[in-house]
């Protein structure tokens, strides 16, 4: 899996990451859950392309709500085959 880290730390820090401060680096925890792209080992693959959109997105109040790259993991994590990652869905 992929993790693009620069979302979650101020710029200037990704090169200095030692010299941080521990509340600087708290929202690093999240980055396993945090996947741009990723491929399990048996060759099942997901990937984010990011595209506004300007009506909101939307939403059912009966389900969990869950952030796209989260579920993304989720997914990754459950399917082994492209049929278990549809199911999944």
């Amino acid at each position: 899996m992929w993790i693009d880290i620069t979302h979650l730390i101020e710029p200037e820090w990704i090169d200095r990451l030692d010299e941080a401060l521990v509340k600087q680096l708290i929202p690093l925890l999240n980055a396993p859950f945090l996947i741009l792209r990723g491929m399990t080992e048996t060759g099942v693959g997901i990937g984010m392309a990011s595209v506004d959109y300007e009506g909101g997105y939307p939403s059912d109040p009966e389900k969990r709500n869950v952030g796209d790259l989260r579920w993304m993991r989720d997914l990754l994590e459950a399917s082994a085959t492209v049929d278990e990652a549809i199911a999944f869905l």
